[in-house]
Formats: C-alpha cells, structure tokens, sequence
C-alpha cells in the first residue's frame, strides 16, 4: 500500500519543501496541509530550498508571488541567520528544534506512546 507523503512525516526540511512545492504547484497553499511544511522549526531551511529549486523553476514564483518576498528578506538577513553549526537538532532524528528543546516533537510523542506501551506490558 503507498504511503501518502506530508510534511508531518517528512523526514527533513528538503523533503517538506518538495511537498510545498507539489502545494504550489496544486494551487493550495491557503491549506493546513501547506503551513505543515512551515512549523517544524526548520521553515528557514525549507524557505531557502524552496527558493534555490525557484532559480531553476520559474512556475513555483509565478504560482506564489510571497517566493520574491522570501528573496528580499534572506538577502537582507544573510548574516544574521545561524550557521547549522549553532542550531539545535532533535537526538533522535537531527530535526531542527527550538532552543532548550533535546527533542521534536514527533520524536516526543513517539517516545511517550513507547512508554506507555512498555508500562502497560508491565502491568499486564
């Protein structure tokens, strides 16, 4: 059975821009489905993914007009963006998280379902 690809279970930002991509393209990136591929707390990576593959690709501009508004901003933030040596990635997959954070939160809720699996193993 196919798996059908979201932005909730894409494994890095490359693979979420390739979906926001696909939701430009569709026409739907007034979707819930489009601002998944933004809160993972990698959107500048997808951001900048999205614009490097819109050098080659003229229709991802043209369907979202924001893509020469992202190209403003990265230009004039070129600087102050963190390397990926100073971001803090997730332990258990290397997602991008918030400060103080060890862990994403897919990987969070993975590890409490199990826990929860293992206690009740152990109670029963």
């Amino acid at each position: 059975m196919p798996t059908h690809r979201t932005a909730l279970t894409a494994k890095n930002a490359k693979e979420r821009a390739a979906i926001a991509i696909g939701l430009i393209k569709a026409r739907r990136t007034n979707s819930r489905a489009f601002a998944n591929c933004f809160e993972m707390g990698d959107q500048d990576d997808v951001i900048r993914e999205i614009l490097t593959r819109a050098e080659t690709d003229p229709e991802i501009e043209r369907r979202y007009p924001f893509v020469s508004v992202w190209k403003g901003v990265v230009e004039r933030n070129r600087e102050v963006s963190p390397p990926m040596s100073r971001r803090h990635t997730c332990s258990e997959c290397s997602r991008v998280v918030p400060p103080h954070h060890g862990i994403c939160e897919p990987c969070a809720r993975a590890m409490s379902e199990r826990q929860e699996q293992d206690y009740k193993r152990s109670e029963g």
